[in-house]
């Protein structure tokens, strides 16, 4: 979730000088937000599966 805020502040700062250099800005439309919803709840449930042990056991058998 942090990688997610850095990205919507970067994102900012990268349209604010898009527009300076007389560019378009960034595209930000359903797709884009859907996208980053996956991607979050994918490193969210990886992150679970890591702390709860599941993985090591999966993983690492004895």
């Amino acid at each position: 979730m942090v990688i997610n805020d850095a990205w919507v502040r970067k994102k900012k700062t990268l349209n604010k000088e898009r527009k300076k250099a007389g560019k378009a800005a960034l595209p930000e439309n359903r797709w884009i937000q859907l996208l980053g919803m996956v991607v979050t709840f994918h490193v969210v449930m990886l992150s679970f599966l890591i702390f709860s042990g599941f993985l090591n056991n999966l993983w690492f058998k004895k």
